[in-house]
């Protein structure tokens, strides 16, 4: 629990702490950083209901992951580094994603259901589970750059590089789990 003892001894926001300890960490692709959002403008071009399922309605959603990522590192201690390091990064994707709704106009005020997760009966069951889950997210990205791709506002520019890093990441997630799963065989 070293980040936590860290994180309380950190002075400033949080977010800032948490962004620069995952982009630091390998649980992150840090050859993409984060674009600035703070000029998101509401009506240019970009629908904020284009971010709900990647947030939080999807079966591959970020709080689906957190969740999901949270539960497997209490159930397997073999896998609590890996499982708690990518879902901080699912928890900034999830932070980000808010950012990006709000700005738009958007809410997200919904009742979110743990339906989607899955459990795992043993730890390769969960890595494996977790490695659909990627896939999906991966796949769920890439959709959503395609629709932000012919949109050159500033908003939709903007919305396009943050689903770049986020896809970037989800990415970088399945290379740590597929290795991590070839340690279990």
């Amino acid at each position: 629990m070293k980040l936590f003892k860290t994180l309380l001894e950190h002075e400033g926001p949080v977010s800032d702490f948490a962004i620069g300890y995952a982009e630091s960490s390998r649980f992150a692709n840090s050859s993409i950083g984060y674009p600035d959002l703070d000029k998101l403008q509401k009506n240019d071009g970009v629908k904020p209901e284009w971010f709900y399922d990647v947030r939080d309605r999807g079966d591959a959603s970020e709080m689906v992951a957190i969740h999901q990522y949270v539960d497997n590192s209490s159930e397997f201690e073999e896998y609590v580094d890996l499982a708690l390091g990518v879902g901080i990064v699912e928890m900034i994707h999830l932070d980000r994603l808010t950012d990006v709704i709000m700005a738009l106009g958007g809410s997200v005020k919904r009742h979110w259901s743990n339906k989607a997760q899955v459990f795992g009966k043993d730890v390769k069951d969960a890595v494996g589970n977790d490695i659909k889950a990627e896939k999906q997210a991966i796949k769920d990205y890439t959709q959503l750059l395609k629709k932000l791709e012919p949109i050159k506002t500033n908003t939709g520019i903007a919305c396009h590089a943050l689903v770049k890093k986020l896809l970037a990441d989800e990415e970088h997630h399945l290379k740590l789990l597929d290795q991590f799963q070839k340690t279990l065989s």
